[in-house]
């Protein structure tokens, strides 16, 4: 697991947002979904990122930094930064219209799945669904609920892939 979270982190550091303003060009926008392009020292990274439509918190109106999905290319990891330090003890559920529910494990702010396989399904959920939800809990027992469109997903991963073929 932890090769798959380096990389992740590598990309996230503090934000996508500083990471892009330092190193990453904006490729190309999708409906709801955004393709970039990093290069590192190991060769260019792409990935697709998508805010929330909705984000809600219970107890309403707590703050939080910024919140994200993403998906790397090529590996098809999923990332969800949270947008605040999750319970070391939850897990972070995404649900998928009509593709299912995915249970991702927790480590900071950020969330990931257990492996390439749930991974590999879980994208293609996304391609197929209109809708996903991704609900996790703070270390300060907040709840949040957060509905990304899934409108523009699959174009946008087809783009960031010839973008790093």
């Amino acid at each position: 697991m932890l090769p798959r979270m380096a990389l992740a982190a590598a990309l996230l550091v503090g934000s996508v947002v500083g990471a892009l303003a330092q190193n990453g060009v904006p490729v190309a926008n999708f409906q709801y979904w955004d393709v970039h392009a990093i290069t590192t020292a190991q060769g260019k990274v792409c990935f697709v990122a998508s805010r929330p439509t909705d984000a809600r918190t219970d107890p309403p109106g707590r703050t939080r930094s910024e919140v994200l999905f993403m998906v790397t290319i090529g590996s098809n990891e999923t990332y969800a930064q949270m947008g605040y330090p999750l319970a070391p003890d939850s897990e972070v559920l995404v649900t998928v219209d009509g593709g299912g529910s995915f249970t991702m494990f927790v480590e900071g702010e950020g969330a990931w799945l257990p492996s390439r396989v749930e991974d590999d399904l879980l994208v293609a959920a996304m391609r197929g669904g209109s809708q996903m939800v991704v609900r996790g809990r703070s270390a300060r027992g907040t709840n949040t609920t957060d509905t990304y469109s899934l409108r523009g997903i699959t174009a946008a991963l087809e783009r960031a892939a010839r973008e790093c073929a």
